[in-house]
Parts: C-alpha cells; sequence; structure tokens
C-alpha cells in the first residue's frame, strides 16, 4: 500500500508550484506518451482533418483523466500490485516498439541513400502529408466514430499508465489538506493549474504538428530531404527506446 506524504502547503509558493507542473510534464514518460502521439498521428490514413480531430480528442482525454488523478481517482487500481507490473510491461513495450520503429528508419535512410526510390521505404511517407501536397485524396470518414472515441479511450488509458510518473500522491494530499481548511475552490484551482502545466508539452506538439500539416512547404521539405527526415526519426526513436529501457529494467 503506498503511504500519502505529509507536506506542510501553507508556505508553498506558487512560481515553485509552477516549475513543479512543468518539470512534470517533462518526464521521460511524458516525453514517450510525446513521441508515440505524433508518430499515431502520422499513421492517420483519413487526412489531415481526422488527424487534427484525433489529436484534439487524445490530449483531452489525457487532460482529464490526469485531473481527476490528482484529485485521488482510480486510487484502488493504482494501488494493485497489478497495476505496477501492467504500467512496466507497458512501458517495456513502448521501448521495444520504440527501438524496432528507430532501426526501421535507419534501414531506409540506408535504403533511400542506395537507390533514392521512395517506394522503397519500410515506413512510407505519411498518408496525412502526401495529401497536403495533393498526392491522395482526402477520405470522407465520420470522425467521432471512426476517430473520436477510440482516440478519447488510448488518451484516458494512456492518463493512467503515465500516472506512474506523475506527483498524483503529493497532490492528493495537498488537495485533501486545503479541502480539509475550507479552501475546496483553491485547492480545486492549484490542481486544475497543475494539469494544465503538466499538458502544456503535449498541447504544444499538438497545435505544432496542426500547423505543420496544413503547411505544403513544411511537407514538401520533408519528402525533398527524406534522408535528413528518417535519420531525425531513427534517432528519437533509438534514443527513447534505449531512455525507457534504462528507467524500467
Amino acid at each position: 500500500m503506498r503511504q500519502k506524504p505529509i507536506v506542510n502547503f501553507s508556505s508553498f509558493g506558487l512560481v515553485p508550484f509552477m516549475l513543479s507542473g512543468l518539470s512534470s510534464g517533462l518526464t521521460p514518460c511524458r516525453f514517450a506518451v510525446i513521441v508515440f502521439f505524433v508518430i499515431a498521428l502520422l499513421l492517420i490514413k483519413g487526412g489531415v482533418k481526422p488527424a487534427r480531430f484525433v489529436g484534439g480528442c487524445f490530449v483531452a482525454a489525457v487532460f482529464v483523466t490526469t485531473f481527476f488523478l490528482y484529485w485521488g481517482a482510480f486510487e484502488r487500481l493504482r494501488n494493485l500490485e497489478l497495476f505496477d507490473i501492467v504500467t512496466k510491461s507497458a512501458y517495456l513495450f513502448m521501448a521495444g516498439l520504440s527501438l524496432i520503429l528507430g532501426a526501421m528508419h535507419m534501414l531506409d535512410w540506408w535504403r533511400y541513400r542506395l537507390t533514392q526510390d521512395e517506394g522503397k521505404l519500410i515506413l512510407k511517407i505519411p498518408a496525412v502529408l502526401k495529401e497536403v501536397l495533393g498526392g491522395l485524396p482526402s477520405k470522407g470518414v465520420n470522425c467521432w466514430v471512426g476517430y473520436g472515441l477510440p482516440a478519447i479511450l488510448c488518451g484516458f488509458i494512456v492518463g493512467i499508465i503515465q500516472s506512474h510518473c506523475l506527483g498524483r500522491n503529493y497532490l492528493s494530499t495537498m488537495a485533501s489538506m486545503l479541502s480539509a481548511d475550507g479552501k475546496e475552490i483553491r485547492a480545486a484551482l492549484y490542481i486544475l493549474l497543475y494539469d494544465v502545466l503538466s499538458i502544456a508539452p503535449l498541447f504544444l506538439v499538438y497545435l505544432f504538428f496542426s500547423k505543420i500539416i496544413k503547411s505544403k512547404e513544411a511537407a514538401k521539405c520533408i519528402q525533398e530531404n527524406i534522408p535528413k527526415y528518417k535519420i531525425v526519426l531513427s534517432a528519437v526513436c533509438l534514443g527513447l527506446g534505449l531512455g525507457l529501457l534504462y528507467m524500467f529494467v
């Protein structure tokens, strides 16, 4: 059974609190989520609109789930030993998948340098970028049914799993102490602020991605610089995989 820390928040400054929230959004677990978030959006075949819709639903689901986690929701679930096993297994799976993707991008880089043939790539240029360049038509897909609900479900699951790296015990303790003093509104605002700051990196990546996938210049730049594109993705995936292995093995 996890023990909640006993902390005196009466003299806790707002600036350290905000810095703590920002640092929470930059943990390796959060970074792993961001990387796979971008990879998943690039793999969506419905076009630009579904990709942006999925991203928005996912970010919103993670935000809401994390907020309730900070209030102490799913406490019984997180106290189970099985939860730690599942969480560790999930991150080890992400580590293995990252290493595989990194190796595949490296192989694509080597193949393209030898043949200059995009058709021989294992991991093709994302369809969403092809649509921006005019190579593929946008598909009429029911965004809510086809993409929204799965994205929300994934965001909920990811939000719970990544709580392994979050200071949920710290914040739920603060909330209970503030509530005991009749300061429920202050507790809610503090936790909301912390959640906003911790989700900020993921949200900023989503905004950047939304802008990039609408830009023909950016899509054309990627297509014209496939070797650089592949080597960067390979380095990111391999680095992420090795980092997660270091954390959880």
